[in-house]
């Protein structure tokens, strides 16, 4: 009997670690979802177990720490603490929660943080179980968190520097170091190498130094400093004799610069001997190792080939580009593309005298694109002039390209020039019919109108409209007053006199300023989202603006709703509605999006905030409240350390077509950031009963991109499921369009298609021309595009709504269900999306080759319903609520 105690003690405890394991599983999902009482409970139930569980205290006293309840958070960091006395960041976390608990209580303050100094100071020099780097990392952050003077703290962060230099923390410091110097000085290249060489000589012994000479070696490059050059990156390769980037980097720069050919061929072949043995540096974060890595087999191969065309060896060469192009892999989550590698294999092929290879390889490196456009600048130039010769003229060019990349799917052409929109510079757009006629017109930016002179041309309409104002940067439609005009709110900067102001339209596309008579609809900050949706279906809009931020003052500004009162005025009900942001703490708002995502008959309101903040997702009570429950249902970004994302423009559209409302968001993230800010997401909702959502990015394959800025489902082929056009901000950087698979994936289609454009911001769809197909708009700060469908055969359907006396006249939040035997298809009217842009109020289906009848159904805001059976497709129809 004896002998089976052990194992059955064995057996015991295993059974018990499994479940303490699938406890803090279970105990962390909910601390994500904000579900504190029950993550309380689950971590309690652990440590009535064992009450020396380290991940159950400190997830417990996290909970504390996340909900702001700090007094308690002191108390379960301090057994943290007993357990752990020289944990770096149980203490850095005690020592916060002790600070956020004295609150603004100056006396509590002063006496908080001399007990923290103390204790610093204690654990630092005085324990009997000294750790020399633990002790300067404890004594760093308690006097940060206990805000001691600049010079005792800056002497603290040198000591580290100093004599723990291949630290963690020594490399943070100096990467926050490093970026502080360099941008106020980022165009002065002379300046640069300054700062950079002093910068080198401080620091002599960090995993940082790579990257300050990257830095050095472009800006020398600029410079055509080519003796800097060879001084600096040789002195960079003694310093990393096996790091292969290095290699691959200098050899890049020589033959960015034409010089020493020889020299970096011989670089690059030692990149490749070196890159499958190189793994992360220490100190690097994982999420930007994985975003380097996969393209570096790629490239040193390309610089290979690169050098040995330079010298005439072409066979060679082609062997080279064409391994590179066979071992590199690029994923979805990293921003490398093949381009650069198309095009080096097609400049090599021209010179072979293959011209016709040649030119498919251009066309897969424009097709793929690349980041900064640099690669696929250089394939657009290649291909044209090779095209030009070979054929005589430029006659037919996309065509071809087209078959030369298999490509049949749906084609624009952009006709901004042609039909009068060229030179503009405009941020964001907004469709919409402001006089009557039945075609849409144009809104730029919330102060430039063009009338649509019926899809032939658009004629500035500006001066004659009557629309003014200065700071004016966008605006959102709708009509507010129910005479049958469509109106709009134009947002601003909140800087001027003539800030966020309504205008009532007349229906002839001029427009009367009701700001001042229209109650409390004005404020005078920053606004950057607005959207209108009737959230007590009381028959007329409302309208939520998501306000900003003042830069280098505060990072979030206070959102508000304001109720329309059905006699041309507006009343300030934020607070009763409680649209309160998480414990009351403003976020940088950027955009709004009113949508019905648990199909209960009202809307509920999505708020995208940036400077990696968390998203709010305002469901709807009934009641004229609303709760958020952005976290609870998946939707507030993934949290990592308190930061979550840069978003700026999102919109709902069931892309899946199982009869409820998805959701993208476009996210900005800098690579610099990417182990804490999120990606783009695309969140799939589960349905009922909870309405969780799943973020399916990578299942859809949508690439990640740096620079996301606002997103727009549309069906531009008309197939019968949603495609996904989003924008990226700043000068080179490309929009992509997504088209649909029909199975959960994507595939980008963008120049293939014709709609490419570069540093966008807004983005909306219209059929403009009222010819059966979505057309495109995409605003940039680069000059706008008017991308015309060039259509397809494809069988389709437009709905156009109009309000009775129970709801708004423009039938915003209405929604519509079009079925087709088995297949279904669900839209909603909105009044604004994105980062306030805004589509057609005439909604599209398509049918794919279907030529059968369908049944449209329709949800009016009130909560009438219209149905119409057996209407043709290939038409539009226009429904009234009854």
């Amino acid at each position: 009997m004896k002998s089976h105690i052990p194992m059955a003690v064995f057996l015991f405890l295993l059974l018990a670690g499994v479940c303490a394991g699938s406890g803090l599983e279970d105990a962390e999902e909910l601390l994500a979802r904000r579900e504190y009482a029950r993550a309380i409970r689950v971590y309690q139930d652990i440590l009535v177990e064992n009450p020396r569980d380290t991940l159950a205290l400190e997830g417990l006293a996290t909970v504390y720490t996340k909900k702001r309840d700090w007094q308690k958070a002191v108390q379960a960091w301090r057994k943290v603490h007993e357990i752990l006395p020289y944990n770096v960041e149980a203490n850095r976390q005690r020592w916060y929660a002790l600070v956020q608990n004295a609150g603004d209580d100056s006396t509590k303050l002063a006496k908080v943080r001399e007990e923290i100094d103390h204790d610093a100071n204690s654990l630092a020099y005085h324990s009997p179980r000294f750790d020399l780097e633990t002790g300067a990392l404890l004594r760093y952050y308690g006097l940060r968190i206990a805000e001691a003077d600049s010079d005792t703290v800056a002497a603290a962060e040198e000591a580290i520097l100093r004599n723990y230099s291949q630290s963690k923390k020594a490399y943070e410091i100096i990467q926050e170091k490093f970026f502080d110097g360099l941008y106020p000085i980022w165009r002065d290249d002379t300046l640069k190498v300054e700062f950079l060489d002093e910068f080198l000589k401080k620091y002599p012994a960090n995993e940082w130094r790579f990257s300050v000479y990257q830095y050095l070696l472009s800006s020398l490059k600029r410079l055509e400093d080519a003796d800097g050059v060879r001084d600096y990156g040789e002195r960079m390769l003694r310093e990393d004799s096996l790091n292969p980037f290095a290699y691959d980097y200098l050899s890049y720069i020589l033959q960015e610069m034409k010089i020493d050919t020889l020299r970096a061929l011989e670089l690059a072949k030692k990149a490749v001997v070196l890159e499958p043995q190189y793994s992360k540096p220490t100190h690097k974060p994982q999420e930007q190792w994985e975003l380097e890595r996969g393209s570096l087999s790629g490239t040193a191969r390309r610089e290979v080939a690169t050098a040995l065309m330079a010298l005439g060896r072409l066979d060679e060469a082609k062997k080279w580009i064409k391994k590179a192009i066979s071992v590199m892999k690029p994923t979805v989550n990293e921003f490398a593309t093949k381009a650069s590698l198309h095009y080096t294999l097609g400049r090599i092929l021209e010179e072979k005298g293959r011209n016709d290879s040649a030119l498919k390889s251009y066309v897969q490196a424009l097709v793929e694109g690349d980041m900064t456009n640099k690669w696929t600048e250089k394939a657009d130039s290649a291909f044209i002039a090779l095209y030009i010769k070979r054929f005589g003229s430029e006659q037919g060019l996309m065509e071809r390209a087209r078959s030369m990349a298999g490509y049949r799917g749906i084609t624009f052409t952009d006709v901004t020039e042609k039909i009068g929109l060229g030179g503009r510079k405009e941020s964001r757009i907004a469709w919409a019919d402001f006089n009557n006629d039945g075609y849409d017109d144009i809104l730029l930016s919330g102060r430039v109108l063009f009338l649509n002179s019926r899809g032939d041309s658009f004629i500035d309409y500006t001066e004659r409209s009557g629309i003014s104002g200065n700071g004016v940067n966008g605006a959102v439609c709708a009509d507010f007053d129910n005479d049958g005009n469509i109106d709009f709110y134009a947002t601003s900067g909140g800087k001027s006199k003539q800030a966020d102001r309504l205008w009532k339209g007349n229906g002839d596309g001029t427009f009367e300023d009701v700001t001042e008579g229209a109650g409390s609809i004005r404020d005078t900050l920053p606004t950057e989202g607005a959207a209108w949706g009737d959230y007590d279906a009381d028959g007329y809009v409302d309208l939520y603006c998501a306000n900003y931020e003042v830069w280098r003052e505060v990072s979030g500004l206070p959102d508000f709703l304001y109720h329309n009162n059905g006699d041309g005025t507006f009343s300030n009900v934020t607070q009763n509605a409680g649209i309160e942001p998480p414990f009351g703490e403003d976020r940088a708002g950027r955009g709004v999006n009113w949508g019905d995502y648990d199909n209960d008959g009202d809307l509920d309101i999505y708020v995208s905030n940036y400077r990696l903040q968390e998203n709010f997702l305002f469901r709807n009570n009934g009641d004229g409240t609303f709760t958020n429950v952005a976290a609870a249902l998946g939707v507030a970004g993934v949290e990592n350390d308190g930061w979550w994302g840069h978003t700026i423009g999102s919109e709902w559209g069931d892309y899946d077509n199982d009869g409820d409302l998805d959701l993208v968001t476009a996210n900005l993230a800098h690579p610099r950031y990417i182990e804490f800010s999120n990606k783009t997401m695309l969140y799939e909702n589960t349905g009922s009963p909870n309405w969780n959502f799943i973020d399916r990015r990578e299942k859809g394959t949508i690439k990640y991109d740096e620079t996301h800025s606002d997103a727009s489902w549309g069906d531009v082929d008309a197939d019968g499921d949603l495609d996904l056009y989003i924008t990226s901000i700043y000068k080179e950087r490309r929009s992509f369009l997504y088209e649909n698979l029909g199975n959960g994936k994507f595939r980008d289609i963008t120049w293939l298609a014709g709609v490419r454009a570069y540093n966008g911001w807004g983005c909306a769809f219209s059929d403009y021309d009222n010819d059966g197909d979505l057309d495109l708009f995409v605003a940039s700060g680069s000059g706008v595009h008017l991308f015309r469908n060039d259509g397809n055969r494809n069988r389709w359907l437009e709905v156009k709504l109009i309000g009775g006396e129970k709801s708004n006249r423009a039938a915003i939040g209405a929604r519509i269900t079009v079925k087709q035997g088995r297949d279904m298809q669900i839209r909603e009217v909105e009044g604004g999306k994105g980062t306030t842009s805004q589509h057609s109020l005439v909604q599209f289906f398509g049918f794919s080759t279907n030529s059968a009848p369908v049944d449209v159904t329709v949800r009016f805001p009130s909560g009438q319903i219209v149905q119409k059976r057996g209407v043709s497709t290939n038409q539009r129809i226009v429904i009234q609520e009854e």
